[in-house]
């Protein structure tokens, strides 16, 4: 083998492109199981889009080798007889990753990494070790046959080259411009790449008036009644059987956006706290996420985030708001964080509900506050109503981005001369304005609540407040602020308050989640016959059953948290053991049975 890699350090000019070319080739070969696993693209922008992503982005991990080696290698002296060799190397590496990334995909429905890596059998290194051997081989074979070609065919190849790039870029713009457009039918293929991150650009389309987002999203509420196909999702894994009986209850859902366990209290947010003695308390709640996507997708999916491209891309509402709109409810459902990015409520959980106003331009938005305008449009929401049918509100505020209106009066310790007198000193400052954000959040959970109340729904409207995702200031001491930095129990706990008319106020001391919340809604509202895994991965909050793992995700990282460690896995497919302080443990030994769970759970809902 030696032999025949130095064998590789006398080819000539015109080697580099031409090996790349080859090796793309032999990509384009493994990855066909790709589409025989995404199924043949049925619309003509589908396709061109599959075709354009799979030679551009395969073509970015075939020249990888000589682009971050052979070319950087071959200018310096000391280690020019090294550089083809080593390209050859890791093309030969990468050849097998990609077979393994097939096979794991094939298995679970989602990329290698090295946390699954770490549960390979030791049959399965020992095929990795042939593949490799075979594979280094192959990419030896085409490092000659590029050698024989390199001084042939210049204009070729060029030309080749060219259409790589050309279709990595044109990729790129119609993901975009298809996601700008809710074309799923476009975009569902990009999950299937290892290593992609297509690029968004939904609000520069809309601001710039090449995308109407309203009218875009119609157009797709139109198309998904014209078919009831999930794409590679099997969600329900069987039809559900509900049989509510009436009067249905009002449901209204309020959302504080990084909301601390530690602030309901009387002297923070006396209100909440005041709700919190008249309800069913969840005293060790976890959020699905440390960031708001997440958080939210597990709050009414009651799934892993794993699955949040899919059910993007498709469109497919959760199961628990395809039950409110069979069953007639009326829908009040209002954010001031946008039900479009980075939640994107409007194309996951509510994208059977029409009518919704994807950004939080309501006709009440002024300058000081979103949230004191999100009130006042839900307050006009409730005069303007004339309806019998069951109401369905939800209110997602956002505290932490929201400016607090000079003047108003605040707890000890954080008032406007408190605030000033915090500049320079971050920590303090942002404990204070959190405390000034969450104290008017109260004042407005405050109005909702009244003004509910003043139209007659108290008695018969079951209302929950929580958060997406908790808060952190630096309550861990590794130097960790706000959110979405690290699976803390600081950056993944939130409150969870119920009341529930007829439910007498009291404790649940189980570790609960928001992936419970569908389950329970189902059940106790819609009499849902189905176990909880038809839909979900938690269980009935009421049935006092503790998890003993919970799946938890960022935008780019997610974890998996046991009762003594956390297992994070990073970007690049890394990953470290952490304990539940968040301290390194200095052990990257995987609870096995943990990591194979979750990864059951992560692929159980695709076909």
């Amino acid at each position: 083998m030696t032999k025949m890699l130095k064998s590789t350090s006398k080819f000539p000019k015109g080697w580099a492109s031409w090996y790349g070319l080859l090796i793309l080739a032999a990509m384009l070969v493994i990855a066909m199981r790709y589409l025989a696993m995404s199924g043949f693209p049925d619309n003509v922008g589908a396709a061109l889009y599959t075709l354009t992503a799979t030679v551009g982005h395969l073509g970015l991990l075939a020249f990888a080798p000589v682009l971050v080696v052979y070319l950087p290698l071959r200018h310096l002296p000391l280690l020019r007889r090294i550089a083809r060799p080593l390209t050859v190397l890791l093309s030969g590496v990468s050849l097998t990753l990609l077979v393994m990334d097939t096979i794991v995909f094939a298995q679970h429905q989602f990329h290698i990494g090295i946390l699954t890596v770490a549960l390979f059998e030791t049959g399965t290194w020992a095929m990795a070790v042939v593949l490799t051997a075979v594979f280094t081989g192959l990419a030896f074979m085409l490092s000659t046959t590029a050698a024989r070609m390199a001084g042939d065919g210049r204009r070729y190849r060029r030309a080749l080259v060219w259409l790589v790039v050309v279709s990595l870029f044109a990729g790129h713009f119609i993901y975009a411009w298809a996601d700008a457009r809710y074309d799923g039918t476009v975009t569902r293929y990009a999950r299937y790449l290892p290593f992609y991150y297509p690029l968004t650009a939904k609000r520069f389309m809309a601001k710039v008036g090449l995308v109407d987002p309203t009218v875009a999203r119609q157009s797709s509420l139109m198309r998904r009644s014209a078919s009831s196909d999930n794409g590679e999702l099997q969600y329900p894994l069987t039809e559900m059987s509900c049989a509510p009986e009436s009067p249905l209850l009002n449901v209204l859902i309020i959302i504080l956006d990084a909301m601390r366990t530690d602030f309901v209290n009387d002297e923070k947010m006396p209100f909440v706290a005041s709700l919190a003695a008249e309800s069913l308390r969840f005293n060790q709640h976890y959020s699905g996420g440390n960031s708001t996507r997440p958080g939210m997708f597990s709050f009414f999916y009651g799934l892993p985030p794993s699955y949040f491209d899919s059910f993007y891309n498709s469109q497919t509402p959760a199961v628990l708001m395809d039950l409110f709109r069979e069953n007639g409810y009326e829908f009040g459902i209002f954010s001031a964080y946008s039900l479009g990015s980075p939640t994107h409520l409007d194309r996951t959980a509510f994208a059977g509900i029409s009518g919704l106003v994807p950004m939080p331009n309501y006709p009440n938005s002024g300058a000081d506050s979103q949230d004191i305008a999100l009130a006042t449009t839900w307050r006009d929401f409730l005069v303007s109503r004339d309806s019998d049918a069951p109401l369905f509100g939800y209110l997602h505020f956002d505290p932490p981005d929201n400016n607090v209106p000079r003047g108003l009066a605040m707890p000890e310790g954080a008032s406007d001369d408190d605030l000033d007198a915090s500049e320079g000193d971050f920590g303090e400052h942002l404990e204070i304005e959190y405390t000034r954000q969450y104290w008017l959040a109260d004042q407005l959970t405050r109005q909702v609540i009244d003004d509910l109340e003043q139209h007659g729904n108290r008695r018969d409207t079951i209302v929950i407040v929580s958060g997406d995702h908790g808060f952190e200031l630096n309550d861990s001491g590794l130097g960790l602020w706000e959110d979405s930095s690290a699976f803390t129990d600081y950056q993944i706990r939130t409150p969870l308050l119920i009341r529930w008319p007829g439910r007498a106020a009291r404790d649940f001391d189980h570790r609960s989640s928001h992936y419970d919340v569908p389950a329970t809604l189902l059940q106790e509202i819609f009499a849902c016959e189905n176990p909880a895994g038809d839909y979900s991965i938690g269980n009935n909050l009421l049935h006092g059953v503790s998890w003993e793992q919970l799946i938890v995700a960022s935008y780019s990282n997610w974890a998996i948290v046991t009762p003594d460690s956390v297992m994070v896995s990073y970007p690049g497919r890394l990953y470290e053991i952490r304990d539940r302080n968040y301290q390194p443990t200095g052990s990257l030994k995987v609870d096995q049975a943990a990591a194979r769970k979750a990864l059951a759970e992560m692929s159980r809902f695709y076909r």
